[in-house]
């Protein structure tokens, strides 16, 4: 893998589009150390999510990249946009066998670990921000939570660890860190997710079967996490979806170690938390109460400014209805063995298989339970509960 050279930050390689607001296609934010705040030491270039049509396989590459200021120089790779699987799969072979690698998917905050010449030190930024010493205030306690999670609790500056000695400085680091927000692993813990070897700005994958068994790593297990390998079990099976539900994961992330190139399965609960964590709990509560008056669309003509978090819920809803329903098949028709995302889901869908299959049958009205029973079900209940239960997914 390749990242060509960029000369000037208004003049680098990659064409920026912009869309009709002006918006660019390529976010380009410098960032000043605690040392010296009036001069940009770093820029990180991503591509804007909110402008995907737009991009080009190069700006993919640009999901989170860090260099130097002002000599250019690439300090950290993040790992690019990962493809569909229908995408990642239907490439034309290469001459060398493909071989995978598959691990869960983590979710949680990026974390760019870099050794910089220039100050002959470590340095740690997120996807668009400088990692700063803890000073006591919120907006630069992460250096402190970072430190706690690897046993460090007085050390204030992340950057500054004894341990990071050990690691080549050749190489740049990829974590991701967990917390309450994250999907499946809500314990705050610090997972190595993807290393890169640099050389001047060329860039080469390294493989996580590698990296992982490096002795660099022996006296951190334990405090750094990697995600599961999986591997095996995707050579030994073609139902990725119901292993990724059965085992209760936010994913499976397949490399090609070949090339570094990546694409992911992700599950139909983790699909739904990541829309739903970013919607105001009023908004999906109101939502709620209007759905079971069988009138959620009314609420759009008088809340104007929340026109488009009911669109996004409605949407949501959609999926979490047919997530359910899917669910229901899946243990009661299909007898597959499944996770439950809580308790109260699986004491909702045995009321909701008494009651619209058992009972119906004994009645001799035999019935396939669908989604609107599913619907009919749960608008029957109080909206606090059924906002637990989405909330909870």
């Amino acid at each position: 893998m390749y990242l060509k050279e960029m000369t000037e930050l208004d003049t680098h390689s990659i064409e920026v589009k912009y869309n009709l607001s002006g918006t660019p296609s390529l976010n380009v934010k410098l960032l000043t150390t605690s040392e010296n705040k009036t001069i940009p030491s770093y820029s990180i270039l991503s591509y804007n999510k909110e402008l995907l049509s737009y991009h080009k396989d190069k700006m993919l590459m640009y999901r989170s990249v860090v260099f130097s200021h002002p000599e250019l120089k690439l300090l950290s790779f993040s790992p690019p946009k990962m493809e569909e699987p229908k995408a990642f799969f239907s490439k034309e072979v290469s001459e060398d066998k493909p071989s995978y690698y598959v691990n869960e998917y983590i979710d949680g905050l990026l974390i760019h670990l870099f050794y910089d010449e220039r100050y002959q030190q470590w340095q740690m930024t997120t996807h668009n921000s400088f990692i700063t010493p803890y000073d006591g205030t919120r907006q630069h306690c992460l250096s402190n939570i970072i430190c706690n999670i690897l046993k460090y609790n007085s050390c204030k500056d992340v950057s500054k660890l004894p341990f990071w000695e050990g690691f080549s400085k050749e190489c740049c680091y990829n974590f991701t860190l967990t917390n309450k927000y994250s999907h499946t692993n809500k314990d705050k813990r610090l997972y190595l997710t993807s290393v890169y070897k640099i050389n001047n700005n060329h860039i080469v994958s390294v493989n996580p079967d590698i990296y992982e068994r490096w002795n660099m790593f022996d006296a951190l297990r334990g405090i750094i996490y990697f995600p599961k390998n999986y591997s095996r079990l995707f050579e030994e099976t073609s139902y990725i979806q119901d292993d990724i539900r059965s085992l209760n994961l936010s994913g499976l992330v397949i490399m090609d170690t070949n090339n570094g190139n990546r694409c992911k399965y992700i599950s139909e609960t983790y699909n739904i938390y990541k829309r739903i964590r970013h919607i105001e709990p009023y908004y999906l509560y109101i939502y709620i109460c209007y759905a079971k008056i069988n009138q959620p669309t009314e609420l759009l003509s008088f809340l104007y400014k929340s026109r488009y978090n009911m669109k996004k819920i409605h949407s949501i809803w959609k999926l979490f209805i047919h997530y359910l329903h899917q669910t229901y098949l899946n243990y009661y028709v299909f007898k597959k063995e499944i996770h439950f995302c809580s308790d109260q889901c699986r004491s909702y869908l045995r009321d909701i298989h008494q009651i619209y299959y058992i009972e119906r049958k004994q009645a001799n009205n035999s019935h396939r339970v669908n989604k609107q029973d599913i619907m009919e079900f749960l608008m029957k209940k109080h909206p606090q509960e059924v906002f637990h239960l989405v909330k909870n997914i």
